[in-house]
């Protein structure tokens, strides 16, 4: 069983543990779980102890630096999302590129004190909710190795459920966040974070993949959707209908939901 991220965050503020430990029990974590389909890019070792053990000296000169939120906690990231100088591949590797700048989400992380350890492995371009349509090995299933573990974030998935990491980053459009979690029995709630930098996989018919968290600190209490939850009003009841609106626009909008209704577009 892992640590949650906040027994991880107490621990380091109040010195009973050092970042560079954390990281170091999270590699020896990966090591003894012994199942390379999770992660298809890790960092190396040695980089990711040096950044824990700058952090947390800039800590001792700034101590308010602690006040950090995820200070010193050890994050994977899906591999459709990008990690300055990290190959991102979704999965494959003829798409596979090096970027210079983190994504959004990313660098929102590090800012938060986190650090990344790795990319995770995904249906490839994250079109899929099995977690086997990969070129870099399926990641085992905890509860029985005979099951898919379901996708596309395959990998963020199983590395928290298996206590590797305590957050990881994941994207979700169709379930590809929510899939997964049920089947790690994680709890995956689907958050919209605004990508401003770096690029996601190409768009599944013209829907935006959403960056997604896995987290061990999350509650696993499902709460009750509201009455306003499951109402999801449509364009022309959000205000697309207003005769103020040009004509071509309004039929427009018309067109699209009657496309909705028939199921030739997807609302998630």
């Amino acid at each position: 069983m892992g640590e949650t991220v906040a027994a991880i965050v107490e621990a380091h503020r109040s010195g009973a543990a050092s970042p560079e430990a954390t990281v170091a029990r999270t590699y020896a974590r990966i090591r003894a779980h012994d199942d390379p389909a999770i992660f298809i890019a890790l960092r190396a070792e040695a980089d990711a102890l040096a950044e824990a053990k700058a952090l947390a000296a800039e800590r001792t000169a700034d101590r308010t630096l602690a006040d950090r939120p995820l200070f010193g906690v050890p994050v994977a990231v899906k591999d459709n999302i990008d990690v300055a100088g990290l190959p991102t591949t979704a999965a494959c590797p003829a798409y596979a590129y090096t970027p210079k700048a983190d994504a959004t989400c990313v660098a929102r992380l590090k800012r938060a004190g986190a650090i990344v350890i790795g990319k995770t492995n995904l249906d490839q371009f994250a079109t899929g909710l099995v977690g086997v349509r990969t070129p870099y090995g399926i990641a085992r299933n905890l509860f029985d190795p005979a099951l898919i573990p379901g996708g596309s974030s395959s990998g963020s998935a199983i590395a928290v459920a298996a206590g590797l990491v305590p957050l990881a980053l994941g994207t979700d459009t169709a379930g590809s966040g929510r899939v997964p979690a049920g089947l790690a029995r994680r709890r995956s709630p689907r958050r919209r974070v605004r990508q401003r930098s770096g690029r996601l996989s190409p768009p599944v018919r013209g829907r935006r993949q959403l960056p997604h968290a896995f987290g061990r600190a999350l509650s696993l209490r499902r709460e009750q959707p509201s009455r306003r939850q499951h109402h999801r009003p449509s364009r022309l009841q959000r205000g697309a209908g207003d005769p103020r609106r040009p004509r071509r626009c309004r039929r427009l909008d018309a067109g699209a939901d009657r496309r909705a209704a028939r199921g030739g577009v997807g609302r998630h």
